[in-house]
Formats: structure tokens, C-alpha cells, sequence
């Protein structure tokens, strides 16, 4: 920094790594950790207040340093505010929809009421340009009667042209009811269920490619947009992921019908 040795005595990075390890040593709440860049450490503790304590105390010891950014900690894994797998600064915004979409849907669905994983329903509309308009969303801890119910009611607003979900034991355990139902409220749709891949990163390789240039297009106001918005900004590291699970159905469906669009 230009301004290296303006507020202190102690400036190089052996002695702050050495300040360090001393603090916590006696202080069980703080983690202390070398990266890959020699003079920069991560120091990990249990909130801000906690952090600027530590910070004005080296300060009035003669240390001098730069403080970086704080970051969340999800499953022991920082992740920045601004994303890391899906950036914010790649997202946009909309206030009125092009005039022509083509209108797609996908579920995660969780089959065990309030057990952790939430019913995720999405709509997006693509248009020409394979830019993917996030138009509506659903999600709850319910029974699958619910999350059936709020399926069909997207089936009958957006009327989309494929419903994608994925293969496997939930399929066999709700296609039967779900067909029913869909049959019985004239919410016709054309489902597709896309091939299981244990590993979400993999999974969600596809939309990750379309958020890397700008093509997924939020609505500027909505009630639900901040939510679904986190789950991507956190991923992989965040406590839900289910919203990830439906973009990604979109992204891979999205590959799978191109060749018959084309």
C-alpha cells in the first residue's frame, strides 16, 4: 500500500501472523489461517463486533495492516456477498417482459413435509437470444398435495411449454397423483424429466454458462426475487440449494431441446 508505515510501527507480515497465532491461542472463538498469497491471512470469528475489538487492539499495539471485505460463513465454507459459482454482478433486471417468450417451467421437488428441503417451483421465459427471464416462483415445506396444487396454478397462469423435473425415486413416488391432478384441473403441460446427476456443481454447469454473460434477467420487483436470489449467490456453500436445483433443471433442459428448435 502507498500509505505503509503513515499509522504504525509493526508492518510486515511476519509479525501480524505472529500477533495473530498469540490471539488465538487464548481465544477459542477466533481461527487463524494462512492462504496462498504470503501476506494476507483469514482470520475467522463469530461476527463483526468481534472482528473490530481485535482490529483496534493491534492498532494501538503499533500494527498496521488492511482489512478485507468480512464474508458470511455457510458449512465452513466463506462465500462473498457478490457470489461466487453465480455472480451478482452477472444478474439483471427487467420492468416489462420482451413480446415474445418462450415459456418453460421446472420443480425441485421434496416429497416429506418440513423436513429440511423445501417444493421449489420456477417459470422463466427464453427469448431468441437465449435470454432467460425469471417470471414467477413458488416454494414451501408442504405435502405434495400442496406443492401439486401450486403447480398446477403456474400450469394454468403461464401456460408453458415443458415442465422439467428430475428422474428418479420422486418421480415414481408422485408422477401417478400428480398426473391426476393435473388432469382433473385442465392444467395441461408437457413434462419432461431430465436424467439424475448426484453432483450439483455438475448439474448446474449449463445455467452457470447463461448467468456468465448477462442472460439471466430478474424482475426488478417481486416479492420472492430475494430469496431464490441468495440460494444462487451462496451456492455451493449455502444452507438451501433447492432454487439452484431448479435453475439447473432450466439450463439442462434448455440444452436438450435446442437441437429440435433449431
Amino acid at each position: 500500500s502507498p500509505l505503509s508505515g503513515k499509522e504504525g510501527k509493526a508492518i510486515q507480515s511476519r509479525q501480524l501472523g505472529e500477533r495473530l497465532l498469540r490471539e488465538v491461542r487464548h481465544n477459542v472463538a477466533l481461527r487463524f489461517e494462512e492462504t496462498d498469497i504470503p501476506d494476507q491471512f483469514r482470520v475467522l470469528g463469530r461476527g463483526e463486533l468481534q472482528f473490530a475489538i481485535l482490529i483496534e487492539q493491534m492498532r494501538r499495539e503499533g500494527l498496521e495492516f488492511m482489512v478485507g471485505k468480512p464474508t458470511v460463513l455457510y458449512q465452513q465454507d466463506p462465500v462473498p456477498d457478490e457470489g461466487d459459482y453465480f455472480k451478482r454482478d452477472n444478474f439483471s433486471v427487467y420492468d416489462q417482459l420482451p413480446a415474445s417468450l418462450r415459456v418453460y417451467a421446472a420443480s425441485d421437488f421434496a416429497v416429506t413435509e418440513g423436513a429440511g428441503d423445501f417444493t421449489e417451483h420456477g417459470v422463466f421465459g427464453v427469448d431468441a437470444n437465449t435470454n432467460v427471464y425469471v417470471l414467477d416462483w413458488w416454494r414451501g415445506q408442504t405435502q405434495s398435495d400442496e406443492w401439486i396444487e401450486r403447480l398446477c396454478d403456474l400450469v394454468i397462469a403461464h401456460k408453458p411449454l415443458i415442465w422439467f423435473g428430475e428422474s428418479g425415486p420422486i418421480r415414481r413416488a408422485i408422477e401417478p397423483f400428480l398426473m391426476r391432478r393435473i388432469a382433473d384441473r385442465g392444467a395441461y403441460c408437457r413434462f419432461e424429466w431430465m436424467p439424475s446427476i448426484h453432483d450439483k456443481v455438475v448439474r448446474a454447469r449449463a445455467i452457470q454458462a447463461l448467468a456468465s454473460v448477462k442472460s439471466i434477467v430478474w424482475p426488478k420487483r417481486s416479492p420472492w426475487r430475494a430469496d431464490v436470489e441468495k440460494q444462487l449467490l451462496q451456492f455451493p456453500a449455502g444452507k438451501h440449494d433447492d432454487a439452484v436445483d431448479v435453475f439447473s433443471l432450466i439450463g439442462r433442459g434448455l440444452e436438450h431441446i435446442r437441437p429440435a428448435s433449431a
